[in-house]
This record gives C-alpha cells, structure tokens and sequence, in this order.
C-alpha cells in the first residue's frame, strides 16, 4: 500500500501541469473563445490592420471569430465588450476579408449582420493568436 502511495504521488510530481489558456495569453491580450485577442491602440485601414497584426504575431480574426465573439453581447450588452478591451462607444473592428469577394465587410456590434465598408475606413485592428 505504502509503494503504491508513493507510485501515484511521483507520478503527479512528474507529469507536466496544464495550463489554461487565459494563463498563457500576455497580460495587453484578452482569452475569449479559446483565442488570445489584442487591440491595436488606435485606429487604421484595413491594409494597415493586416500589416499591424502581421508584424506583432497575430492575424484578424475570421468572420467567424468575430461572429462568435460578438454573438455573446447582444443589443446593448456590446458595451461590456467593449470594456473588456478598453473601448468606449462603439466597437468596430477589421476582420479576414474573402478574397474571393470585391466587397469589405465587418461584423456589425450587437448583431450578426455584416455590413459593407470602404477599405479606407479607420477601425481598431483587433489581432488574434492561439495560446501558446
């Protein structure tokens, strides 16, 4: 019995300890569904979005991401989302454009819809990474 007590306790102390996500996302980065997002500090075009999350390590994230995201704050509730990141009114941001697609969108705030934006527009860049 005693064997077997000390078995089961080496074995703890060697195994390697997990660590959640929200544990190895960088303290500027906020965890979210599984993702570590990052907020550029101020606004900028698309292209320049690209080019900003690019050069940090990140990507925009998908239509999807940002979908899923948002999804969780309806209606007025946006507003927490935004706070979570530092925002304050209305939080657009650029996400992975179709390349397939002539047309810009995002994903509007509070809703699912998409709507169609000039690539000029200024709006956070909203950069993603998975955990390390």
């Amino acid at each position: 019995m005693y064997r077997t007590w000390i078995a089961l306790f080496t074995l703890a102390l060697l195994s390697p300890i997990g660590l959640s996500a929200e544990d190895v996302c960088k303290s500027d980065e906020v965890h979210k569904d599984n993702l570590c997002w990052h907020r550029a500090r101020q606004k900028m075009t698309l292209e320049k979005a690209e080019q900003f999350c690019t050069s940090e390590g990140y990507r925009l994230p998908t239509m999807e991401e940002a979908r899923a995201l948002l999804s969780q704050y309806p209606g007025k509730q946006v507003k927490e989302l935004g706070q979570v990141f530092g925002v304050k009114g209305p939080f657009f941001f650029w996400v992975q454009q179709n390349p397939e697609s002539d047309k810009v969108q995002i994903v509007l705030p509070g809703t699912s819809m998409t709507m169609d934006l000039d690539p000029t527009s200024k709006l956070y860049a909203q950069c993603v990474r998975n955990p390390d």
